[in-house]
């Protein structure tokens, strides 16, 4: 999806009992955002969303975040780790010239459990089947900023039909016909628990936020990502 300004969404839905059949690598890049879902042998997925102005700079594909989870000696196969060897790459390249917000969400497909860690990104929310909804916000600074932060691994239990949404601030643009940008906690009363699937609940967040038509611009690059638990 594309407006005249020139800024583009990249939008993904997974549901967990579907993304836990497949191996593949989803990789999608616009402009300064880029979405990572991966998986590894024993059946974990890993997302990975992040905003960094000068992704054009970097050689980097899949390949550079697989192997932060292989580095040396060390498998890295917690999230919090995977966050240190990624800060400390960045730090190499730019030093403390630059910073990458981040969130990584490591889920077990097969008993919904999730860890979430962010570095200076939106919240992570989350829609109850039930019906309640919820967040986690990164407690880390954004990667790049300081040579050794703390990362905390936050952990959730997600039941049949519980549903996540990971989000960059392009999401935050005004909802239509609105001129005063949207707020982590505006977004998550959006959120749809009865939506029947991750597509769906994606679907209804998009339809409240971006533009109708081409002529109305997209404030900012958007990259969004709905993951449900199906079983």
């Amino acid at each position: 999806m594309a407006s005249e300004s020139g800024a583009r969404s990249c939008c993904r839905a997974i549901d967990s009992a579907i993304s836990h059949s497949t191996k593949a690598t989803h990789d999608c890049r616009l402009g300064s955002r880029r979405l990572l879902s991966t998986c590894d042998p024993s059946g974990w997925r890993y997302l990975w969303l992040a905003a960094h102005e000068r992704w054009q700079d970097l050689v980097l594909d899949c390949r550079w975040y697989r192997p932060r989870r292989h580095h040396g000696s060390v498998e890295h196969d917690e999230p919090a780790r995977v966050m240190e060897a990624v800060n400390n790459d960045f730090r190499s390249i730019f030093g403390a010239r630059s910073f990458m917000t981040a969130m990584c969400v490591a889920v077990n497909p097969v008993t919904g459990r999730a860890t979430v860690v962010g570095a200076g990104h939106p919240p992570v929310l989350i829609a109850r089947h039930g019906g309640g909804t919820g967040s986690i916000a990164s407690v880390a600074p954004p990667l790049g900023l300081i040579e050794h932060p703390e990362f905390t691994e936050t952990t959730i239990d997600l039941d049949s039909g519980d549903a996540f949404l990971l989000y960059t601030d392009g999401l935050f643009g005004a909802a239509r016909g609105e001129r005063l940008r949207l707020t982590p906690e505006r977004l998550e009363k959006m959120l749809d628990h009865s939506a029947p699937n991750a597509e769906a609940l994606l679907r209804g967040i998009l339809n409240q936020v971006v533009p109708e038509n081409g002529k109305d611009a997209l404030p900012d690059d958007l990259a969004a990502l709905a993951v449900r638990r199906m079983a």
